[in-house]
């Protein structure tokens, strides 16, 4: 692999970007980039605004059914990467409020030191005891991504003395979301990167990043899972494969969403059938999971143009209308249900 390749050399840039779609093995394989480099959990920061939760509840059920060394290696990685995101580093620009949940954070670390002498009748309440710990911190990380207060935290911490000589890495996810005043902030760190610090910007639509930020940066990019990998790795962590169709099923469907009600209702949209509204609604609203069912109903609709059942018009616009509405949504924190009205009506509405 280039990457491997590039570190071996000792020629890795100090400044990447790893694009690619959802579960493509792009966070993973920065954290692993970062252990190369020679940075430690202490000297790599991670800034994202990716919903973490789906992920981690999906590792705490696994561990908790599996018990195994296999599960606990799998949760404490995934635990980790989201407790990058409560760096000290990024202290300076929260809150009063949001600083406690630092130390929450430390607290959750402290849990997770437990993990490899767990006696097999202490994991249950070990398990609610994380859980109970990481849920403090959720309404502190979810939504805030890439601020500029952040980026300059992390310049003023890039530039600071390494106590331990370790070299440092920043792991940014999701720039292409942030204001223009975030992207402007991290240019000028990324015109002189300090010396033993690496950048390692994730992104899933790189062309809404400015092209000043791209022309620094080297790019890769991660093609979609194919069967075999993902099969590889579930097969890893004891799971039979062969129940999910990819990587995100898997997250979903083991961190407790009704994924195959999702799919059917989708499936039912799309045919402009109505869905089993009252479950659907209430799957959703306990779950967050609207995003998921979005993109559910994109590939149906999509299937439905490929054998030819839908006129591309009718899709095309369907598409636009979707991503438009969903982002608005997004960007203005709409209340989700008024947004899954309207998809799922004007959908129905037009493949009648």
């Amino acid at each position: 692999m280039q990457i491997e390749k590039l570190i071996g050399e000792g020629n890795f840039p100090s400044c990447v970007l790893f694009s690619g779609s959802r579960y493509s093995g792009r966070m993973y394989t920065a954290n692993k980039v970062a252990d190369a480099l020679g940075s430690t959990f202490e000297s790599t920061v991670i800034l994202s605004d990716r919903d973490n939760v789906t992920q981690i509840n999906a590792a705490l059920n696994l561990f908790e059914k599996n018990r195994n060394r296999a599960a606990s290696m799998f949760l404490e990685r995934t635990v980790k990467v989201y407790l990058k995101q409560f760096h000290g580093a990024l202290m300076d620009s929260q809150s009063a409020a949001n600083k406690k949940k630092f130390s929450d954070a430390g607290d959750c670390m402290d849990l997770l030191s437990e993990l490899p002498s767990l006696e097999e009748k202490d994991i249950p309440k070990f398990i609610e005891r994380l859980r109970k710990s990481l849920e403090k911190l959720y309404p502190v990380s979810k939504g805030q991504g890439v601020t500029v207060g952040k980026i300059r935290d992390i310049k003023k911490w890039c530039s600071g003395y390494s106590a331990d000589g370790k070299t440092k890495t920043v792991i940014i996810e999701g720039l292409e979301n942030a204001g223009d005043s975030s992207s402007n902030a991290l240019l000028k760190i990324l015109e002189e990167p300090p010396k033993d610090t690496y950048f390692i910007l994730i992104s899933q639509n790189p062309g809404r990043i400015g092209q000043t930020v791209l022309s620094r940066v080297r790019q890769f990019h991660f093609s979609d899972m194919d069967t075999a990998k993902k099969n590889e790795i579930l097969t890893s962590l004891f799971v039979n494969a062969s129940q999910y169709e990819d990587l995100e099923s898997f997250f979903i469907t083991m961190s407790g969403v009704d994924d195959k009600l999702l799919h059917t209702s989708a499936l039912e949209v799309s045919h402009g059938k109505e869905p089993q509204f009252p479950a659907l609604i209430k799957e959703l609203e306990r779950t967050g999971m609207w995003s998921r069912f979005y993109s559910l109903l994109v590939r149906e609709l999509g299937n439905r143009l490929a054998s030819g059942e839908l006129s591309e018009r009718k899709c095309r616009y369907l598409l636009e209308e979707i991503e438009n509405h969903t982002s608005r949504a997004a960007s203005f924190n709409q209340v989700p249900r008024l947004t899954f009205d309207f998809v799922v009506f004007r959908t129905l509405g037009v493949v009648h």
